[in-house]
């Protein structure tokens, strides 16, 4: 692993063991569940390991998926390019994207990893307005 300052985690893929996320001081079977030593994933939002579990999940996974620190003080992070912010990153303001619904639909169970686990809670609220029984929307049961 390298121990760049402005490199947090690389997220690969063992035959054996997995999804895993390497850190500097630490790594993150995300598939077993368990760390060992310090959690490269620890800075970053409670969301971190299924949004990275469901990005090796990806047909098209890259080999190493490497990502950049996050200052929650600061809510900053690294940019490997020159733009102004970092699209797709797992910290900061970004990871708490929200939907202005109606108070009268019910809030998904879980948290809403992923496209399609929102297409479920859309889906889900959508048969209840044509009149079916609306059933409470289950983001997690849709996501990886």
């Amino acid at each position: 692993m390298s121990s760049h300052p402005h490199i947090a985690w690389l997220l690969v893929h063992s035959s054996e063991h997995g999804a895993v996320v390497l850190g500097a001081d630490g790594v993150n079977y995300l598939d077993e569940e368990r760390c060992e030593g310090e959690d490269p994933l620890a800075a970053f939002a409670p969301t971190a390991a299924r949004h990275l579990s469901r990005a090796d999940g990806f047909e098209h996974a890259p080999d190493v998926l490497l990502g950049s620190f996050y200052d929650d003080a600061l809510e900053e992070g690294c940019a490997f390019e020159e733009l102004i912010s970092f699209h797709g990153g797992i910290g900061g303001p970004q990871t708490r994207p929200f939907v202005l619904h109606p108070a009268t639909l019910p809030q998904p169970a879980e948290p809403v990893v992923g496209a399609e686990a929102l297409h479920q809670v859309l889906m889900g609220w959508r048969t209840g307005l044509n009149g079916e029984e609306i059933a409470r929307p289950l983001a997690a049961a849709t996501s990886g």
